[in-house]
């Protein structure tokens, strides 16, 4: 695949002091001013009802979340569907060794191999053999989850910890199937409506945190329906077909940027509406320590940024059409009607958003959920590659730096706004049980029980009878 890379080529360095220094002012202003409390809902897509092409879309974003086995978000997976001749599943994560690697392409092609190798009348009968696989590999996940719903139901999760690899999956299968009937009764929209998460999305409370870990562990049964579905429709993807990884891109040494450390000396190269704004505010951003905040971002131990592994698959699709010496170029599964499409396990940040966007070569990604993470960077330009790469890459870094920018300016101009109708002028917390969470236990879920239609232990009873 790669053909003799060469010699990594900087981009400019003003660029780059430029883009850092709008990302994490961006990053503290939201840390500083909202608690940077961003929730996600679990990932409970299915491909019911859906478009062809919307079908292999959720198909392939649920190829990438069973590979994303920790945690933290190295393991966070990127798959895209490719047509070289025969069918290519090509994938990266955003920092796994060469050995985990090898681990994660031996085990996605176990996976397509058995749905392939199935009789079309035996597909449901393997349903929990290829589920099985799935917990087995996602072992620390799924523990966590089980640990979060065990704790909100006061139960001890050290059973977990005991048992081996293929009993724990026997019983993690048997919780799934379990929550998957009770996200057909009334119970999830019990869930729902004690989490409180329709009126406030940053609301947390243990109602919240229990629908959060049980839609988590849901998800696992959600993606298998979509296998067994897209395998139903599209044997061919399970036939005649290759599994490559990608690797991962290495931490730069040196890579903390030569930006200013304070709010105000960021300020210094800013636009002028920009400076605006924030002069309006500042003594506000000031009791809030965001001059803080920006100096704990920019510490060399701590700014490591990745490249986040959609672009990194993006970037290696790229780089072989580019370097091909004449061979047919790599196409995307079905592109002349479903488009370029790079599926992941989670969806797309706001930096990665904004890079495909301004990016000339059309592809999709999932949608993004608009959280920022500063310790991001573009993919490597070599030099081999020549000069056009190098200044295509340059643009797109100028068009985000703007579209950062105009994101600054807003958040800026909306907290002007609130301070001059709110008296307090400090935001509402929006995590407001954040600091008793721990200590809201079983006996405060049997009370908020008694008001509701369903009994929080008819849960707990189910998941007794599961050895968890």
């Amino acid at each position: 695949m790669a053909v003799n890379i060469s010699t990594a080529a900087p981009v400019s360095r003003s660029a780059s002091v430029r883009f850092y220094e709008a990302v994490i002012f961006l990053y503290c202003l939201i840390q500083v001013n909202y608690n940077n409390g961003t929730t996600t809902e679990p990932d409970l897509e299915t491909a019911t009802g859906k478009t062809p092409k919307d079908e292999f879309f959720c198909f392939v974003n649920k190829l990438a979340q069973i590979c994303d086995s920790e945690r933290g978000g190295d393991t966070i997976t990127a798959f895209s569907v490719l047509q070289p001749g025969s069918i290519q599943y090509r994938f990266a994560s955003n920092n796994r060794s060469h050995s985990d690697l090898e681990k994660v392409r031996e085990y996605i092609t176990d996976i397509l191999t058995t749905l392939g190798q199935t009789p079309d009348e035996r597909l449901d009968t393997i349903r929990e053999d290829i589920l099985g696989k799935v917990i087995m590999f996602n072992r620390g996940r799924v523990e966590n989850y089980v640990g979060g719903v065990l704790k909100e139901l006061d139960f001890c999760i050290q059973a977990c910890e005991s048992v081996d690899t293929a009993s724990f999956a026997t019983s993690a299968v048997a919780l799934l199937n379990t929550i998957s009937t009770l996200y057909t009764t009334p119970f999830e929209t019990f869930l729902r409506q004690k989490s409180r998460h329709d009126s406030d999305p940053n609301s947390r409370t243990p109602w919240s945190d229990l629908r959060h870990h049980l839609g988590r562990l849901q998800s696992y049964s959600v993606a298998i329906t979509v296998l067994l579905s897209v395998r139903h429709y599209r044997r061919s993807l399970f036939e005649d077909f290759s599994v490559v990884a990608i690797p991962s891109v290495a931490h730069v040494e040196d890579s903390t940027p030569n930006i200013r450390r304070s709010a105000a000396g960021i300020m210094q190269r800013m636009p002028a509406a920009i400076k605006t704004a924030y002069h309006a505010c500042a003594g506000h951003l000031k009791s809030l320590d965001i001059d803080g905040a920006i100096k704990e971002c920019a510490r060399v131990s701590r700014f490591k940024p990745i490249v986040h592994c959609e672009i990194n698959l993006f970037d290696s699709i790229l780089r072989d059409n580019l370097l091909s010496e004449g061979d047919e170029p790599l196409r995307f599964y079905e592109e002349a009607t479903f488009g370029r499409y790079i599926g992941c396990s989670k969806p797309t940040c706001r930096l990665c958003a904004l890079y495909f966007a301004a990016h000339p070569t059309e592809v999709k990604v999932r949608p993004s959920h608009s959280n920022v993470y500063y310790k991001w960077r573009v993919p490597d330009v070599y030099e081999n590659e020549g000069q056009h790469v190098k200044k295509q890459t340059e643009d797109i870094l100028e068009s985000m730096i703007k579209q950062v920018r105009n994101v600054i300016l807003e958040g800026l101009s909306g907290i002007v706004k609130r301070k001059a109708h709110d008296s307090n002028s400090t935001p509402s917390n929006p995590y407001p049980y954040q600091t008793s969470i721990r200590s809201y236990g079983r006996i405060g879920i049997a009370e908020e029980s008694l008001a509701g239609d369903v009994d929080g232990d008819d849960l707990a009873q189910r998941l007794g009878e599961m050895g968890l």
